[in-house]
């Protein structure tokens, strides 16, 4: 839907700064989606905060990103 649209994100292979941090919320992530569809996406208020705090990191990094390369340009 928005292929065209450029997302930059810290990639956790090639930057090395952040990646026990960026491993991490992956496993973290992967084990919330998991429970979410086991139980059919009932899950607590706390599993789908912790989602929504995962995607904003996601989200923050991007906005981080574009912000440092604004200011280099």
């Amino acid at each position: 839907m928005l292929t065209f649209v450029p997302f930059n994100v810290l990639h956790p292979i090639r930057v090395v700064r952040l990646r026990w941090l960026t491993l991490s919320l992956i496993g973290v992530w992967t084990a919330l989606v998991m429970l979410a569809l086991i139980n059919d996406f009932h899950v607590s208020a706390g599993v789908t905060a912790a989602l929504c705090a995962i995607a904003v990191y996601i989200v923050g990094c991007d906005a981080a990103i574009r912000l440092v390369r604004s200011f280099n340009a």
